[in-house]
């Protein structure tokens, strides 16, 4: 499924995309791709509601999955879901009694299964039918949350599309008319759907402020205790035998008292100095995951994108500054491998943001693994005539093979409080910008390489040489 950590622009890209077809055709194709994207489903299946209930609009086969079953759904649940305008899961349909004699799990077993209704203004437009044959509990309660404001822009862009398409069909509809209901009508499915976005981007920010006020209280506490006093009346003794320490020592029964408590003060002071880190690291992890919801919600407030002419290589170094204090932090060698690209009219906002979690990512991957020493290498170079490549390679924690098909699914984390919104978002972007974003890796503590290909128009004018360096 895409990342439902970075979740907040993920939303707005797809509500945007969703909202801006008109075309009921290429709008349920479209929903219904989507929809399964974002559910990490291997087969979605629309359906009509109301006077049409049943009849197929649209079905769509995840790469890799089975065509077999085609368009075909259990008519008793979408039907039990259009009735109730609730969604039904089943973490695994072959043990639900209730469905058990359905002819179609009967000829068609399934696992996991998911039935939503697409509601707008009080009447269910449609109805989505998404399953994944092999696994069970796919469909978990916050892709079900993103699921459902997807669902409800759906169903805003359904009717929408519906009006739409009746002024389309009579004669005496102009084509600037038109042009101009499709403005209003994507305004308005802007302004309602992204009201639904809102409520998720509010609760994401909740929670990592939530995260920022325990770890700063924790804090407050932890530097309270610290037995600074004791540390300052032991300096006073000291100072005051200072012009003959070795009798003080030896002689004085505060001395040798002394002698006995500074290696457990000194104990103590580094506990208490370890404890202060991982609170101060748990509250700048805190602040990143604010920024990043806030970067997101930026970012969509750019639209109209506004293209600039910049080096690439700049905002490559501008991300591994931003991240320098953390690198360094936690002893993280970064070696660089940078091409001359010449200045490309690219989005800067958005290419920096992909950058920073990026090298983030690999931040995290080192954090969490034993490798020694720890290293990140950092490659820009031109791929092709029109084409930028920044590569980031880390020898950290890696992935299994498995594993690597969901790193840019909504929700997937390896860190442990993540909400998995980083690498969706940034898969996302940089596909929404006509580019790509991969990841290779040999297996687990073999580290990760994420490859990121952008787009870029050099008017035939191209410089190369690359220099290598670390630090």
């Amino acid at each position: 499924m895409p990342d439902a950590s970075t979740l907040p622009l993920a939303l707005f890209e797809a509500a945007r995309t969703i909202s801006s077809e008109l075309v009921p055709e290429r709008l349920r194709a479209l929903l219904t791709r989507i929809l399964v994207q974002h559910a990490g489903a291997e087969r979605g299946v629309l359906l009509a509601a109301g006077d049409d209930q049943g009849d197929l609009l649209s079905f769509v086969i995840a790469e890799g999955a089975s065509a077999r079953r085609g368009g075909a759904s259990p008519r008793g649940l979408v039907a039990l879901t259009e009735r109730r305008g609730q969604w039904v899961v089943f973490a695994d349909a072959v043990r639900e009694q209730a469905f058990a004699l359905d002819p179609y799990f009967s000829e068609h077993p399934a696992r996991s299964v998911l039935c939503m209704p697409l509601e707008y203004g009080g009447q269910v437009r449609a109805v989505i039918y998404l399953e994944h044959t092999q696994a069970e509990g796919v469909f978990s309660s916050e892709r079900i949350d993103a699921l459902s404001v997807l669902c409800a822009q759906g169903a805003l862009a359904l009717h929408n599309a519906a009006r739409y398409d009746d002024l389309g069909r009579s004669a005496m509809v102009r084509a600037r008319e038109l042009e101009e209901v499709h403005g209003r009508l994507v305004d308005m499915a802007h302004r309602e759907g992204m009201a639904e976005v809102a409520t998720v981007v509010l609760h994401n920010v909740g929670n990592a402020l939530t995260g920022v006020n325990l770890a700063a209280q924790l804090l407050a506490d932890r530097i309270d205790l610290m037995p600074v006093d004791r540390l300052q009346k032991s300096v006073e003794l000291m100072t005051e035998n200072g012009r003959d320490l070795g009798r003080f020592f030896q002689d004085d029964e505060r001395g040798r008292l002394l002698l006995t408590f500074l290696p457990k003060l000194a104990d103590r002071l580094g506990r208490d100095r370890a404890e202060l880190l991982g609170g101060v690291e748990t509250l700048l992890g805190n602040v990143e995951q604010i920024n990043a919801i806030v970067a997101a919600q930026q970012t969509y407030a750019h639209s109209p994108r506004m293209v600039e002419e910049v080096e690439l290589n700049e905002l490559v170094e501008e991300a591994l500054r931003m991240h320098g204090a953390a690198l360094q932090r936690h002893g993280i060698e970064v070696s660089r491998a940078i091409s001359r690209v010449p200045a490309a009219p690219l989005e800067r906002h958005r290419v920096l943001q992909i950058l920073v979690n990026l090298v983030s990512n690999a931040k995290d991957a080192l954090v969490n693994s034993k490798a020694e020493p720890r290293r990140i290498r950092v490659a820009a170079s031109l791929c092709g005539p029109d084409r930028a490549r920044v590569v980031v390679e880390d020898n950290g924690i890696g992935l299994e093979r498995e594993t690597m098909s969901q790193v840019f699914q909504l929700g997937y984390s390896t860190k442990a409080g993540s909400r998995g919104l980083g690498l969706h978002w940034a898969e996302g972007a940089a596909s929404a910008m006509g580019g790509s974003l991969s990841v290779r890796s040999d297996g687990a503590g073999q580290g990760a390489t994420f490859t990121l290909e952008l787009p870029v128009s050099l008017g035939g004018e191209q410089e190369h040489g690359t220099a290598e360096r670390v630090g």
